[in-house]
């Protein structure tokens, strides 16, 4: 499995990275796809699902620092591994079109008036795919283009994603 997925990188450097980044963090994103699927075949289809995407953000990847890698890596095995759940069970997800305003400069300000531990505490009682798509935006500044790829999800369902989990965070901040 990894040697197909090492055949598609072009440089050493980059194979080198993948490599070490999948012996590193295979058996942990395993046993998340595992954990999701309980099917041994899905997992380990999951988990190289996973290093394909992590190929295509090769560049992205290569600038983060190993524990982000990590942590990138689990965001995007768990969400392959939901994909492929709902997928089994003919599970499917309706993504709504919603006109979105970006209101950055309220939000900092709010920010700035609320209990950080208490902030935290919240953002991390947030549904998943809100947080991780909170962590991939924030934490790891990938571009909402990246994001999307990553979780394989539409741009315009990042969006909506992002855009719910702000308003989550701001009405937090209100009360």
């Amino acid at each position: 499995m990894l040697s197909f997925c090492l055949s598609l990188i072009k440089t050493e450097q980059e194979k080198l990275l993948i490599e070490e980044l999948y012996n590193k963090n295979k058996q942990t994103m395993y046993n998340i796809a595992y954990s999701n699927l309980h099917n041994r075949d899905d997992a380990e289809d999951a988990v190289q699902e996973a290093i394909l995407r992590a190929i295509n953000q090769i560049d992205k990847i290569s600038q983060i620092s190993p524990d982000k890698q990590c942590t990138y890596l689990n965001v995007i095995v768990r969400n392959i591994s939901f994909d492929m759940f709902n997928r089994k069970v003919n599970h499917l997800s309706l993504e709504e079109d919603a006109e979105i305003y970006d209101q950055t400069v309220l939000e900092d300000q709010a920010i700035g008036n609320v209990n950080y531990d208490s902030l935290v505490e919240y953002i991390r009682s947030l549904p998943q795919g809100m947080r991780d798509a909170l962590y991939l935006k924030y934490c790891l500044e990938f571009t909402n283009e990246e994001i999307a790829q990553s979780l394989n999800i539409s741009p315009c369902a990042l969006r909506n994603r992002l855009f719910a989990a702000r308003n989550k965070i701001k009405d937090h901040i209100k009360n």
